[in-house]
């Protein structure tokens, strides 16, 4: 199913009469015949989806909740003991795929028996088993730091490559890259680099080295002969042939070597001022400096030396998603810059968002590339106490071959003209990247 298809109806009016429908007791005969049904609205609701980002508006958050409780009601009718068919949609573990998959999308909690469901039915066939697999690997990655179109695209990479998850029921004596999932506690997958359980019985233990191994074979495909808009990935998910690449390859790096925490956490009750809005936030830290006119206001949940988890207190939260920059300011010190790696949104009302600390101030440059007009960009003072040269945040660029750029930087009026040699990357997202310099020469 391709989520990308034309809506032919409001979902609204798809989902009501299912949502009551689903709640009789109904025949196989029926039931038969509900299969297309569903399919035509969860097209058009993932369509919906898929056009957004967290914090959700309110009428995607209707249309998700009432699929949810399609798949609920739908699960429990073709779970009874009559002979429904109906193609792969009468396949229970498919559909507990579906709810693990709706629930990461909107960041909403997975039905209680969920994770019991689906370990009991992956002894059944190798089918329910692969549907496990998926499910295995989808709870590994941090669905907060993905929109629902990078999470529509890992479903359909899992739908092909879900049989190179590994598992097994004792603990392995190399502890690199597995997990565990308490199959009678939370049922919450962990990696063994952040915890190790306490018990060994009722554990499934799983890895996804072999499969991270893959998906590297696919990018190395995916450079070899580009994706074009044609391609079944791009068009079901809207994503260019760059930023699936570049999803691969973050995506294959977590499933081959699990993060372990860098920082400790402490506890705050401060307020920080937030600004999305990058043209702005440049014209703050200009030469001749104007306050953002668009910005918010934050509670800070937590911070630590890598960065702060903050709650929404007031003002605008658009322009938030997981890969993007934005900047910080606390009271008293100068705007900083940081790189949203989580955002978590139950409901409308309430929005949390975990950023990683780039730099602690920044300056508004430009910069120019051969034959290039000059874009705007962020210069990051040097920091011996960490070792770390000057860097610069500019938006994402193919780059090719070419290393050398000319910064432009203005002080007190004065433009100076400086001759640069790009050097390392120190990150990279789909839309900003930041990375490290070297001047050449004199300025002029």
């Amino acid at each position: 199913m391709c989520p990308t298809t034309a809506l032919k109806h409001d979902p609204l009016r798809l989902l009501a009469p299912l949502r009551r429908r689903l709640n009789e007791d109904l025949s196989a005969a029926v039931l038969a015949t509900l299969g297309a049904d569903i399919y035509a609205v969860e097209d058009a609701v993932y369509t919906q989806l898929l056009a957004h980002s967290a914090p959700f508006p309110g009428p995607i958050r209707v249309i998700t909740l009432a699929l949810g409780e399609i798949y609920e009601r739908w699960r429990k009718q073709i779970a009874r003991p009559v002979p429904v068919q109906v193609s792969q949609g009468s396949d229970i573990s498919q559909t507990l795929l579906k709810q693990l998959l709706l629930s990461l999308m909107t960041h909403s909690p997975v039905p209680g028996d969920l994770w019991p469901t689906a370990l009991a039915l992956a002894n059944r066939n190798e089918k329910n088993l692969l549907a496990l697999k998926a499910m295995l690997a989808l709870s590994t990655i941090q669905p907060e730091s993905h929109t629902p179109k990078i999470l529509w695209l890992l479903h359909l990479l899992l739908q092909e490559e879900a049989q190179h998850v590994t598992l097994r029921q004792t603990a392995p004596d190399n502890i690199e890259g597995w997990h565990w999932l308490d199959s009678l506690g939370n049922f919450s997958t962990t990696s063994l680099r952040q915890s190790v359980p306490n018990v060994t019985s009722q554990l499934l233990f799983f890895q996804c080295t072999a499969l991270a191994a893959r998906i590297e074979a696919r990018i190395e495909a995916l450079l070899d002969t580009p994706p074009g808009p044609d391609h079944p990935w791009c068009r079901a998910t809207g994503l260019s042939a760059a930023d699936i690449q570049f999803t691969l390859r973050n995506i294959a790096d977590q499933w081959q070597s699990p993060a372990s925490r860098r920082y400790s956490r402490r506890r705050q009750e401060s307020r920080v001022q937030l600004c999305t809005r990058l043209d702005q936030l440049w014209s703050a830290l200009s030469d001749v400096p104007q306050e953002p006119e668009e910005s918010s206001h934050w509670m800070v949940l937590n911070e630590s030396a890598g960065g702060y988890a903050l709650m929404h207190a007031n003002g605008p939260t658009n322009g938030l998603t997981a890969g993007h920059a934005l900047g910080i300011k606390i009271q008293g010190k100068p705007w900083s810059l940081c790189l949203i790696r989580w955002i978590r949104s139950e409901n409308s009302a309430h929005v949390e968002i975990g950023v990683e600390l780039l730099a602690p101030e920044a300056y508004a440059v430009r910069l120019t590339l051969p034959d290039t007009e000059p874009q705007a960009a962020f210069l990051f003072p040097a920091l011996p106490g960490l070792h770390q040269g000057e860097a610069l945040l500019a938006p994402r660029e193919h780059w090719g071959d070419e290393h050398a750029f000319v910064l432009l930087t203005e002080k007190a009026g004065q433009l100076r003209i400086t001759p640069c040699l790009r050097g390392a990357p120190r990150h990279q997202t789909s839309s900003i990247e930041v990375f490290e310099f070297s001047r050449l020469g004199r300025e002029g």
